[in-house]
């Protein structure tokens, strides 16, 4: 069993990856933009500031065994 962070969990890809790799027996952290953002209870949710590089490091310090973006677009200008 792996432990895996998926980035945009709460996206049409994101939730299906993260979805699928819990139904394959792996530790899943599914990452959200909005900390105050209540969700199922049977799922781990981490807050993940995609903008900020301090938390991006965090995320790469060898926490996970995987990363997987599916971030769609993080800020429209």
């Amino acid at each position: 069993m792996k432990k895996v962070l998926v980035l945009g969990s709460t996206g049409m890809l994101g939730h299906a990856v993260a979805d699928e790799l819990m139904w394959l027996g792996h530790n899943v952290d599914r990452g959200i933009r909005d900390p105050d953002t209540s969700f199922r209870s049977d799922r781990h949710y981490t807050y993940i500031d995609a903008l900020d590089p301090s938390t991006l490091l965090n995320i790469y310090s060898g926490s996970y065994d995987y990363v997987i973006n599916c971030i769609g677009c993080i800020k429209q200008r």
